[in-house]
């Protein structure tokens, strides 16, 4: 189920965490899904739409490294729906504990994905970061996320 939003740490997240320089009315409109059903089954997957510009795939995973092997998977399923729905760019934004060896075995993979464009982007951010933005892996309602 899709759910619009106006919500100030959903832009603060993509500007400050993520670097992106979204223009202000591309927040105008913020739809979070639970993505579990259209990306691989990990904890925390949160599909967000921004603006229809920016799709973004969050994981929150205390394994990262069963993201690491389903990465190829993801960013498909990404690229895919990017493109059906007229997104421009697609982030996969995993948020662990252990940030230096995930970010490190990570983005290795992503380099060598064969199907990979430059409207693709991996993040890779501390836990605690999701749940200053109110995106947390137990949260069902997010209607409102603080």
């Amino acid at each position: 189920m899709v759910q619009q939003t106006d919500v100030p740490d959903v832009k603060h997240l993509v500007r400050s965490e993520l670097g992106c320089a979204c223009p202000d009315r591309v927040f105008e409109r913020i739809d979070i899904r639970e993505a579990s059903s259209r990306f691989a089954d990990l904890p925390g997957d949160y599909l967000i739409g921004v603006g229809n510009r920016l799709l973004l795939l969050v994981i929150s995973s205390a394994c990262w490294r069963e993201v690491a092997a389903r990465l190829e998977h993801l960013f498909r399923r990404g690229r895919e729906l990017r493109d059906a729905q007229g997104f421009n760019r697609f982030r996969l934004v995993v948020a662990v504990a252990e940030v230096a060896a995930a970010r490190a075995e990570l983005a290795e993979r992503f380099a060598a994905l064969p199907d990979r464009d430059d409207r693709m982007h991996l993040h890779v951010i501390r836990s605690e970061v999701l749940a200053a933005h109110g995106l947390v892996a137990d949260e069902k309602d997010m209607s409102a996320p603080r």
